[in-house]
């Protein structure tokens, strides 16, 4: 009686299963280090931004528009981590700087007066004072005076 082979025998095909399971594990393990990398990486960024910013910190003290020149002073305090100062609005409007230009860096600690800046506005009464830096914002409140 002649016997015709059909099919792979046993030792090809758990040959077979254990490479196909090989691959598909390789696989998940590549995807996985590449997610987790991704994500490593991510953390360390959102840590040392959440670290700057945490460490600059900028206090507007006081700032005044002189009503006759129309000149804006201002004065900044800064904690251990100095501080870069971008620019300047007063009341949503841009303030330029008079004999120096921005960005503006203020060491750690210091106690400053900035300016002059052109201001846009002269009328009486109190105004919004914007400090941008690096990681954020710093608020304060601009009298007319003169």
């Amino acid at each position: 009686m002649i016997r015709r082979r059909r099919g792979i025998s046993e030792i090809f095909s758990a040959l077979l299963v254990l490479m196909i399971t090989i691959a598909v594990g390789l696989t998940v393990y590549l995807a996985a280090i590449d997610y987790f990398s991704t994500q490593e990486s991510a953390t360390a960024n959102q840590l040392i931004t959440a670290q700057n910013e945490a460490t600059e910190n900028l206090v507007v003290v006081r700032a005044y528009i002189n009503k006759a020149s129309g000149k804006l002073w201002i004065f900044v305090a800064t904690s251990s981590g100095g501080a870069k100062i971008y620019d300047i609005f007063v009341d949503n409007t841009p303030a330029d700087p008079i004999g120096f230009s921005l960005p503006l860096t203020l060491g750690p600690n210091e106690l400053v007066k900035i300016g002059p800046f052109s201001s846009p506005v002269t009328s009486p009464g109190s105004h919004t004072v914007m400090v941008v830096t690096d990681y954020g914002k710093a608020l304060g409140y601009a009298e007319v005076i003169g």
